[in-house]
């Protein structure tokens, strides 16, 4: 059972990795979310549900999501270690594109399911995350990250 587990580690290491790493950001863009929506509904006396507050909610909880991404990523999913100005001209163009594609996405479900639709929140919240995390693997694996040479 052992040397199976292994295979399988060895053989979807990436996706195994990704997982782990996604969810540590999810919990970051989760909690973020959260507190700059409380924090923002307390500033400013608006309803919390106001397209406003989500709106500036998501996209702090996006900041903070895509840096700890970017370097998870980098680091620990893809391997790619170096630093030097060429690799990082090369990875963070299509990293921040995929992932402004990834805030949009996010953006729109939000309004849409839980300002227009009235959807459960955290639910709302962890299925845009779910659609995100798969995009993003796929973005990264196949053009962001991808071995070159």
């Amino acid at each position: 059972m052992t040397e199976f587990i292994r295979k399988q580690y060895s053989a979807h290491r990436d996706v195994i990795l990704y997982i782990f790493w996604g969810g540590v950001t999810t919990l970051v863009s989760y909690a973020a979310y959260f507190a700059s929506r409380y924090a923002l509904t307390a500033a400013t006396g608006r309803p919390d549900k106001d397209n406003l507050i989500l709106t500036a909610a998501t996209a702090v909880s996006w900041i903070l999501a895509v840096s700890v991404a970017f370097v998870t990523n980098k680091l620990f999913v893809f391997e790619s270690r170096s630093w030097r100005r060429s690799a990082l001209a090369r990875e963070l163009p299509p990293f921040f594109a995929a992932r402004a594609l990834s805030y949009f996405i996010d953006e729109g479900l939000t309004i849409l399911c839980i300002g227009i639709l009235g959807w459960n929140e955290p639910l709302v919240k962890i299925m845009n995350n779910v659609i995100i995390v798969a995009f993003n693997y796929i973005a990264s694996k196949f053009v962001i990250f991808r071995k070159i040479g």
